[in-house]
C-alpha cells in the first residue's frame, strides 16, 4: 500500500494529488456538499490546487493531510477527508465531505475515523472540528466518533453564512499534556 494510504472495510483512502484536482473541485462545488462546508461558495480550481499542494506539503512534514477516498474496487472518488485550517491559524480540524451518492450508508463515518485513528497515531492528543449548526447530518456524525460540542460562535457573514459549532474529541483514558495539541501540530 502507497505510503500514508488507509483502508477500511469500504474504502480506500490516498493521499490527495494533483491530478484529481476535477474531481475535487467536482466534489466541492457540488451544491448539497458546498451548502455548508464553502458557504454555499464555489472555491474554484485555484483554491482547490492550493488545498491539495498544502496537503502534500502537511503529509511530508507530518504524515497528516487530506485523503480522496473511494470505495473499495472503484476509481472514481467518492470522498474527501483529512486535516486543515480553518475558523484559527495553526488550529488543524478534522474534514470530511461525500458525493450525495454515499450519503446515509455510514461513510463518512468510517473515513472519518479511519483518519483520526491516524491522526492519534501520528501524536495528536485532541482532534478539533466544527460544522454550521443547521448541518445536521455532519453534528450527528461528529457527535456519534466521540466529539463534545465546546462552543458556538455567530454567522459572520460573508465568511460563515451559519452559526458555527466547535468540536473536540480526546481519546478516553488519555491525559492531555500541554503542548501536543492539534492546535500546534500545524506550527512544528
Amino acid at each position: 500500500m502507497p505510503e500514508h494510504a488507509i483502508a477500511t472495510a469500504r474504502l480506500r483512502l490516498a493521499p490527495v494529488r494533483p491530478a484529481e484536482l476535477g474531481e475535487l473541485h467536482a466534489l466541492l462545488a457540488d451544491e448539497q456538499v458546498r451548502r455548508y462546508l464553502c458557504d454555499g461558495r464555489d472555491l474554484g480550481a485555484p483554491r482547490i490546487s492550493e488545498m491539495i499542494e498544502t496537503s502534500i506539503a502537511r503529509f511530508e512534514a507530518q504524515g497528516l493531510g487530506m485523503w480522496a477516498a473511494r470505495l473499495a474496487g472503484e476509481t472514481r472518488i467518492s470522498g474527501l477527508v483529512g486535516y486543515a485550517e480553518f475558523a484559527e491559524p495553526g488550529v488543524l480540524e478534522i474534514m470530511y465531505a461525500m458525493f450525495e451518492r454515499c450519503w446515509g450508508q455510514g461513510l463518512a463515518t468510517e473515513m472519518t475515523r479511519a483518519v483520526m485513528d491516524r491522526g492519534y497515531t501520528r501524536g495528536l492528543e485532541e482532534i478539533h472540528a466544527s460544522t454550521d449548526a443547521p448541518n445536521e447530518a455532519s453534528v450527528r456524525v461528529l457527535e456519534g466518533l466521540g466529539f463534545v460540542e465546546v462552543r458556538r460562535a455567530p454567522a459572520d457573514p460573508p465568511d460563515t453564512l451559519w452559526e458555527q459549532v466547535y468540536f473536540v474529541h480526546r481519546p478516553r483514558g488519555r491525559v492531555r499534556s500541554p503542548g501536543r495539541a492539534a492546535r500546534q501540530i500545524g506550527s512544528g
